[in-house]
Parts: C-alpha cells; structure tokens; sequence
C-alpha cells in the first residue's frame, strides 16, 4: 500500500520550501509522501486546478494549510474528504487585514499576479462549509489574519488551538507538534 499524502499549501506570495514546510517533511517524512509545492497563484482556480493535478492518484492524506493555503486546504479537503489542518487561515477576506488589491510579484518564483475583483470573485466561489475533521491553530498575535474568524467557523466543528504567540507564520511549531501528532495519528493510524 502506498503512503498517505500530506500536502502543504502555503500562503499569498510565499512558497513550499519554507521552515514550516521543511519541519513537516522532517516531521512526517518516514510516514507520508509530503509534497511542498510552490503552486501558482495567476488565479484561484490556476491555484486549484495545479493542486488537483498533482494529487490525481493519491489515495488518502491529510492537508495542511497556512493563511491563503488555509483557505485551499479547507477547499481540498471538502473536495477529496481529506482531514485539514489550518494554520492561521485566511478563510474570509474581511478578516484580512490590509488590502491584497494590485500587482504582486512572487520573491521565491518571479510570477506577477493581479489581485482585483475577478481574482477576489474565483476565491469566493471557492468558498465551502468547514471540513470535518479539522485542527485548526490560531496565534493570538497574527496581525495579517483575525484570529477570531476561524476560531467562530471552526468552533464545535474541528479542534481549535489557541497560541498566545507565533506571529503570521505561526512559528515556530514546537508547541504544536504533540497536537498535529495526535490529529495524524488519530486519522492515519489504521494505514501506519
């Protein structure tokens, strides 16, 4: 049997080899084929349609997704009825904190991309329930992405997990690592 995927969906502007996907790979290496893509992000649905390709033949995993790439997984994971982890997720753009409006060159792939009101409209249609299971970890002192939001759309859904610490990023991992243990190893236990 094959190994389960974990998939890291980074945020807006970053890419798949940062510390937190590089701590995942270390992490879940030996128990998953971790894939860190940087994906595109020209539209929502390039982002999408990248994604779904890549993970055509895999069986079973888990997402997990940071800011924007929250906002994905939690999109994924209803799709392919994956369990998620969230990680300061942008899951509503009036939670957001300043405005993505106007160009943006990605610093790790060169890529241009135009946020306007169509590329806001493909996020919206994006939009889905929140997926069960899910972990969600929030840092209290995100200043990109209110908290607040996706602690009122995953409360009573999914485990919520409050740090008072750990910025955007939600770095580092190290107080987290016994909860995404135990939400992995309670979901992929039976196929370890």
């Amino acid at each position: 049997m094959n190994k389960p995927t974990l998939l890291y969906l980074h945020g807006f502007m970053s890419s798949g080899s940062t510390l937190k996907g590089r701590a995942l790979a270390q992490r879940y290496g030996e128990q998953f084929a971790v894939c860190l893509p940087t994906y595109p992000q020209l539209t929502p649905q390039h982002s999408i349609d990248f994604l779904l390709k890549l993970l055509q033949g895999a069986e079973s995993g888990v997402l997990v997704g940071s800011s924007l790439g929250g906002f994905y997984a939690q999109y994924l994971g209803h799709v392919l009825n994956w369990p998620v982890v969230l990680i300061n997720p942008a899951l509503d753009l009036a939670c957001v904190s300043s405005d993505l409006s106007g160009c943006h060159t990605n610093p790790f792939t060169g890529e241009e991309v135009m946020v306007d009101e169509k590329w806001f409209d493909g996020l919206m249609q994006l939009q889905v329930a929140p997926v069960r299971p899910s972990l969600v970890l929030l840092c209290q002192d995100d200043s990109t992405v209110r908290p607040d939001c996706a602690l009122q759309r995953y409360r009573g859904i999914g485990e919520v997990v409050l740090l008072p610490e750990g910025g955007h990023a939600c770095w580092p991992l190290t107080p987290v690592w016994p909860c995404l243990d135990a939400f992995i190893t309670c979901h992929f236990a039976a196929e370890a």
